[in-house]
């Protein structure tokens, strides 16, 4: 088996669609105050640092440590 060509990181491509977009936004404003208000943004549990975005149809998880933003899903799916 031949050995995949590794995959550029994830900002090196700029998202276009106002969703993608807002998505990023509510991610970078998490990351850097988890403990602001966020309308976008809950917690989840009581996990300190886990949250749950929702940003028009999409869904997803992240985990907050230490300055460090981890996204938990897999993909943000369009609930729609």
């Amino acid at each position: 088996m031949t050995p995949r060509p590794p995959r550029p990181p994830a900002t090196t491509s700029v998202p276009s669609s106002p969703t993608a977009l807002r998505v990023l936004a509510t991610l970078t404003a998490v990351a850097e105050d988890p403990a602001g208000p966020h309308p976008d943004a809950a917690p989840i549990g009581t996990t300190p640092g886990l949250f749950r975005l929702r940003v028009e149809g999409q869904r997803l998880a992240c985990l907050v440590r230490g300055g460090q933003l981890l996204v938990l899903a897999a993909r943000a799916a369009d609930l729609r």
